[in-house]
């Protein structure tokens, strides 16, 4: 290998239920990575734990072949709070570059690879709820919206929101609102562990006649985007113990409904011009307020 063709690393810290997990992984696509280091805490992430799973990392990359060739190794970190802190540090440790946001470029299958692995490190941790029997696991309430704007903020994104504190929200390509209402159900899905029990709440009744009754007839025909969608969802919920889907009204006092909103919106106004500590701390903020709505007085 080549000085101008580094070695290619990712690093992911995940956390839940009280817990966090690491993985550092070799690669750059979901099917030639592998895992080349990897851990748990018990306890959530924190400053503490990232400088522990940092060091740990650069003491393994050190170890490495291209460290001792003085060849490049470009590290990929998917947790922005630890990208922030290497970053602060200069950003590079002889070999080793942290990339920034911009430099990234890992496709989406090696970056979910990575995340699927802390999962599974996190299942394995004693009293996790993914050991528990299915019937006996928490039912998850979630709200799901999609969102098209014009003008500043324009165009199309997506969010989800669970009662246990983890979110998600993006953007999309498409001036269907039923397209990103349905994207917003899709990933929820995708990004929950197997087995678990869901319900889901959304505002949208075309989303909920999709997914409840059969597509592709005259009557209720749409567009292959919003087909390809019900299948997906349908696909992506057969691996859950169970998933009932449930309307609430929009802009009505929905804590988890009107945090997908929110973080929506957020996902198109801040797609370009704002840094992404910022959009991290306003979505964060977000899903403090909605978890304190639910929580009872």
């Amino acid at each position: 290998m080549s000085a101008t063709e580094p070695e290619t690393y990712s690093l992911h810290i995940v956390s839940e239920h009280g817990a966090c997990a690491w993985a550092l992984g070799r690669g750059i696509t979901a099917d030639d990575v592998t895992i080349v280091a990897s851990g748990t805490y018990a306890e959530e992430e924190n400053d503490t734990i990232r400088r522990q799973v940092i060091t740990q990392m650069i003491d393994h990359l050190e170890t490495t072949d291209a460290y001792h060739d003085h060849r490049y190794i470009d590290v990929s970190v998917f947790d922005s709070a630890a990208r922030k802190l290497l970053l602060s540090l200069g950003g590079q440790f002889g070999p080793i570059t942290i990339l920034s946001k911009s430099q990234m470029n890992h496709r989406e299958g090696w970056d979910r690879h990575g995340w699927r692995h802390c999962r599974a490190l996190l299942s394995a941790i004693p009293g996790h709820p993914s050991i528990l029997e299915p019937d006996q696991r928490p039912l998850i309430d979630a709200g799901t919206d999609g969102s098209i704007g014009w003008g500043r903020g324009k165009g199309a994104s997506w969010a989800w929101a669970r009662d246990d504190g983890r979110y998600g929200y993006g953007t999309l390509r498409t001036t269907d609102i039923l397209v990103a209402e349905l994207r917003a159900i899709h990933q929820l899905l995708i990004s929950a562990e197997a087995g678990e029990r869901l319900r889901v709440r959304t505002d949208s009744k075309s989303a909920l006649t999709c997914l409840t009754k059969n597509t592709g007839t005259e009557r209720t025909r749409h567009s292959n985007a919003v087909e390809n969608l019900v299948r997906s969802i349908k696909q992506a919920a057969s691996r859950m113990h169970s998933v009932e889907f449930v309307w609430v009204k929009g802009h009505d006092g929905d804590p988890l409904n009107d945090a997908a909103d929110r973080l929506a919106r957020l996902a198109r106004q801040t797609a370009t011009g704002v840094a992404e500590s910022s959009r991290n701390s306003i979505a964060r903020n977000i899903m403090t307020d909605a978890l304190q709505e639910l929580v009872p007085a």
